[in-house]
């Protein structure tokens, strides 16, 4: 296979307020621009681990783009399948962060050039070269065209081909009846449902996350549900196990749980052990959250097992 693992998603930057608690109604400095976006952090994460990664994805012609690229090509990612497009801007997002841990978002997407992602950047071949495919439930909510190149293809891949699927779940973006809509096929699909808590009950019935994330589990999925700085909850058939994480000072915990998603993927390519492949992720996720930064500050191998050996 030419590709361990690919995804179809939200070519963007991040621009970061510089100081806490200063909300966009206030003149204020900004940093970044950081390469950003859900999937790409997590693919971005599984390719700094040694293993093969395209990226699907529309962004404008423009300085932004630039800075998105510069980043595919530091960390080896394959971008020759990201297209420019005249008359729209690259996505971004602005990010405030307060003192009590909350954060406040921007977005533009819905008429940014990721949102014309769709059926005509449907490639049978790219399909045919690929073990992995992960999907973000964030990149599905911008548009109807994406929700539609990625039903294409769920029905397209073979059964070898194994899914992967954070919902990412954004109620300000989305009608929650319309995102499961559009995320349906996806779900049903996935071998591996990566939620945070509150997204899982989303698709599954149970009175909380943990009975969602078990009977998402009996019907054959592996689910990690993600509790932050608590760590992870790891479902394998009847099994559940708990990662309680690692301690950390934490500086920004943007894109923790998308670093950790890319870490556990890069595990179970390797073949790890679920309960070790867990740990690995909430590893790898516990650096993440000590960096100012997203796909820039994405963690080594060494690194993550000096975590896991220092406990």
């Amino acid at each position: 296979m030419k590709y361990d693992i690919v995804t179809f998603g939200i070519p963007m930057v991040e621009i970061m307020r510089k100081e806490l608690d200063c909300p966009f109604e206030q003149v204020g400095e900004f940093e970044g621009p950081y390469p950003a976006g859900d999937p790409g952090i997590c693919l971005n994460q599984c390719v700094v681990l040694g293993h093969r990664g395209c990226y699907v994805g529309v962004v404008g012609n423009d300085p932004l783009s630039n800075c998105f690229f510069r980043q595919m090509e530091k960390s080896g990612v394959d971008y020759s399948h990201i297209r420019r497009v005249h008359g729209y801007t690259t996505a971004m997002s602005l990010l405030a962060k307060f003192s009590d841990g909350s954060r406040s978002f921007v977005f533009n997407l819905s008429e940014s050039a990721a949102a014309q992602l769709g059926p005509a950047d449907f490639d049978k071949d790219l399909l045919k070269q690929v073990k992995w495919i992960h999907v973000s439930g964030f990149a599905l909510s911008v548009s109807e065209s994406i929700a539609r190149l990625h039903d294409m293809v769920m029905e397209e891949i073979s059964e070898d081909v194994l899914v992967s699927f954070d919902p990412n779940y954004r109620n300000e973006m989305i009608d929650a009846a319309l995102f499961r809509k559009r995320c349906r096929k996806v779900y049903d699909r996935c071998n591996l449902f990566l939620p945070s808590m509150g997204e899982a009950v989303l698709f599954e019935a149970g009175k909380d996350d943990l009975e969602a994330c078990a009977a998402a589990a009996r019907k054959g999925k592996q689910v990690a549900l993600k509790a932050g700085r608590d760590g992870a909850y790891g479902f394998d058939g009847t099994e559940c196990v708990y990662e309680p994480g690692f301690a950390a000072e934490e500086t920004d915990p943007t894109g923790a749980g998308d670093t950790f998603g890319g870490a556990l993927i890069a595990a179970l390519i390797e073949g790890m052990e679920w309960k070790t492949a867990l740990r690995f992720g909430c590893a790898a996720g516990s650096i993440c959250v000590q960096r100012k930064g997203l796909m820039d500050i994405a963690p080594v191998r060494g690194e993550i097992e000096a975590v896991m050996t220092s406990v």
